[in-house]
This record gives structure tokens, sequence and C-alpha cells, in this order.
């Protein structure tokens, strides 16, 4: 629902420790959960309704890449 509709209104309050006890998913990272929030909000195509484990992995793979990359670009500037 906060996909189709391009926000948090009801995924705010969600924690990586409660995306990680979902069956099959798992690697959330507590560092990384305005960024999950972020791509819910932004990526209503990746989600069905009610959205899937694998969906939700996708999602928390897909955001810790990205922060993986961010981080190493970072680094390298600073160097």
């Amino acid at each position: 629902t906060d996909a189709d509709n391009g926000d948090n209104a009801n995924t705010s309050g969600v924690t990586a420790d409660d995306l990680n006890t979902l069956v099959g998913v798992s690697g959330a990272d507590p560092a990384n959960e305005a960024a999950y929030q972020e791509y819910i909000a932004a990526n209503a195509d990746a989600f069905s309704s009610p959205a899937t484990e694998a969906e939700v992995q996708a999602m928390i793979d897909a955001v810790n890449a990205s922060q993986t990359v961010l981080a190493t670009i970072g680094t390298d500037a600073d160097d």
C-alpha cells in the first residue's frame, strides 16, 4: 500500500529487526532503515499487495548493495 501511494504512512515504524523476522528474509541492517523506507516509497512496481517475502528480500539486497557502493565512493573521494 505504501509503495502504491508513494509514502510510508504504514511502514514508517518498521525496523530492520521487523524485516528480519519475516520468513525467508534476512540481512536487513538498522543503519539502512531510512533507505529501505525511501525504496518502498519510490518503487511501487517492486511490490505486490500484500508484498511477498521475495520482494522484501529484493529490496533489502538492493538497498544494502547501493549503500555499500555509496560508502566506497565516499572512501575513494576521501582518498
